[in-house]
């Protein structure tokens, strides 16, 4: 049986099969009204599941530091939190702190209510003596040892004036140069401030070893832009091996997006150690430093060289 496009020859055979050419036709729709069935059939099928996520239990915190200058020994204790909390850390008050050095001397830290830390402010670290401190709480006994560390010399400040580009933000930028002691790998922790008010974001977790630049270290930039009038203030730290690998770990950490091809999240390698086996590990860090410093006043001139001899 033959089939006609054309109505004409229907007419001329009654019997042929007449499919208007309409109807064979693509409809140009066709692809949109698929994809918006196969929208709401899927949308219609979702379903919402809450997922009960088991809390850990928490944790002591600990951030100690016992420095060779004024600001002496302190000791900060908080309890941690759920992972959803953000800046709300319960302090811990209710524990008995001190730090003993290498002759058995035990020196009490006393709470500050004002500070929320533990202080002893006639404690000052001595260079190459080592510290153990020693906290008793409800979660039980914890200890910690670190040793004071040469932080070398700082031997000048030179500011330099960069021209914005979009890689880099216009301004006066610090140099650092100094010493540091050839007999042995040195680690340090830089903090800067500005008008009073530290660099405190992940970024700002300045960490390194001289390692592979030796022990002179020539105008080694800090990436911060100033402006004429600011106030910088520089603090150089040295660190125990241990402590630079809290500070590394814990910078990754704070940089980790929890992403497809991210690593799991881990708490940084803590110098704080448990008593007992069964008790929970705590978090945080004793670092015990010898500190330099240095202010300066930022300038609307090339160069700014300061010189100042180790402490």
């Amino acid at each position: 049986m033959r089939t006609y496009n054309n109505p004409s020859d229907k007419s001329s055979n009654p019997n042929a099969l007449y499919f208007p050419l309409r109807l064979l036709k693509v409809n140009n729709n066709a692809p949109f009204l698929m994809l918006l069935f196969l929208f709401f059939t899927i949308s219609s099928c979702r379903d919402i599941i809450d997922l009960e996520l088991e809390e850990a239990e928490p944790r002591l915190v600990v951030e100690a530091m016992l420095l060779d200058d004024e600001r002496a020994a302190r000791v900060k204790l908080t309890r941690s939190n759920t992972y959803f909390t953000v800046d709300d850390f319960p302090v811990v008050t209710n524990a008995v702190v001190h730090i003993s050095d290498e002759d058995g001397n035990r020196h009490e830290l006393i709470y500050d209510e004002n500070l929320e830390q533990f202080t002893n402010t006639n404690l000052r670290a001595e260079l190459g003596r080592s510290y153990l401190l020693h906290i008793s709480s409800e979660w039980g006994e914890y200890t910690a040892e670190n040793k004071a560390m040469p932080v070398g010399i700082l031997d000048s400040l030179t500011q330099r004036f960069v021209v914005g580009t979009p890689f880099q933000e216009e301004g006066y930028y610090l140099r650092f140069s100094g010493r540091t002691d050839p007999n042995q790998v040195n680690y340090f922790r830089f903090k800067v401030y500005r008008n009073d008010t530290l660099f405190n974001s992940r970024s700002d977790i300045l960490v390194f070893s001289d390692r592979n630049i030796g022990n002179t270290i020539r105008n080694l930039q800090l990436n911060y832009a100033f402006q004429p009038d600011d106030v910088v203030k520089v603090e150089k730290y040295s660190l125990n091996r241990d402590i630079r690998d809290y500070f590394s770990e814990l910078q990754s950490l704070l940089f980790n997006d929890g992403g497809l091809f991210s690593p799991p999240p881990v708490n940084p390698p803590s110098n704080i150690m448990r008593t007992r086996a069964d008790q929970l590990e705590a978090l945080g860090f004793f670092q015990v430093s010898q500190v330099i410093e240095e202010t300066v006043v930022i300038e609307a001139r090339e160069s700014l060289n300061l010189t100042r001899t180790n402490k």
